[in-house]
């Protein structure tokens, strides 16, 4: 509890705002996306969701429901991927958008 407070303590200070605006843009975005497709894919295609049921069987006696091996092996990594577009994109393209809407007459 101590150390969750501690790591909170600039937060509350006078740049608390400018510190909290600089962790919300930079510590969830992209490489966190990125990641967990990694993750989806790793499970769902290399180890298998077939060898992780097994594994699941042998250590509880139960089985994972066929919806949740049809969304692991190809609705999840669509959707994030398509997350992981539009998060490049916006990555990229946000300035010019910004700029474009200060002065839309700009050639």
């Amino acid at each position: 509890m101590v150390v969750f407070f501690l790591i909170n303590l600039p937060f509350y200070f006078q740049g608390g705002f400018w510190y909290f605006n600089l962790f919300n843009e930079y510590s969830i975005g992209l490489n966190t996306l990125i990641i967990l497709l990694l993750e989806v894919i790793i499970i769902g295609r290399m180890f298998g969701i077939d060898e992780l049921e097994q594994l699941l069987k042998m250590r509880t006696c139960e089985t994972f429901p066929r919806v949740l091996k049809f969304m692991i092996r190809w609705v999840t990594p669509i959707i994030i991927s398509v997350f992981v577009m539009l998060g490049v994109w916006s990555e990229f393209f946000k300035n010019d958008i910004r700029d474009f809407e200060a002065n839309p007459y700009r050639w």
